[in-house]
């Protein structure tokens, strides 16, 4: 396979992959026009992805804006790299990066994944609520749960 022709190929596949997401949005009426919208993004490759959509559907005119939200929890060796490349991603795409740092966290705590998972809601609960109070009027944020669970909180 030459290397234009896999370039096309690629094309093709991020064609029918913004398609197929037009029309899941449209069948479902999930309508952001002219709302921000802002992505939870883990740095993963299937956040990553979901955050390539979104902006594309900026681009398309689904949504006024798309901002990023990442949680650096500061316990894994990948969590400095994957700040880095969420925020790199956001740069070259020119998505505003949302970024919070928790302090404290420990693999050795109980229940270390639910501590975590709380501690991310709460900063974004509290995101959420702070663009309300600047007058950001409605957003909606995604979320990624698991593998192809995808959870719109609509926020006035």
């Amino acid at each position: 396979m030459t290397a234009k022709s896999s370039k096309d190929q690629s094309f093709y596949h991020q064609k029918r992959l913004t398609l197929g997401v037009d029309q899941f949005l449209r069948q479902h009426d999930i309508e952001n026009r002219g709302k921000r919208v802002v992505v939870a993004v883990s740095g993963g490759r299937d956040s990553m992805l979901l955050l390539w959509l979104a902006n594309q559907f900026k681009n398309l005119g689904f949504c006024a804006e798309v901002l990023a939200a990442h949680v650096h929890h500061g316990v894994r060796a990948n969590s400095e790299h994957e700040w880095l490349l969420v925020k790199a991603f956001c740069t070259e795409n020119k998505i505003p990066f949302l970024g919070h740092r928790i302090q404290g966290l420990d693999y050795s705590t109980k229940n270390f994944e639910n501590v975590a998972r709380n501690q991310r809601r709460s900063w974004l609960k509290s995101l959420l609520k702070a663009m309300i109070i600047c007058g950001w009027g409605t957003i909606s944020m995604i979320l990624l749960s698991g593998v192809c669970s995808i959870n719109f909180v609509r926020v006035n």
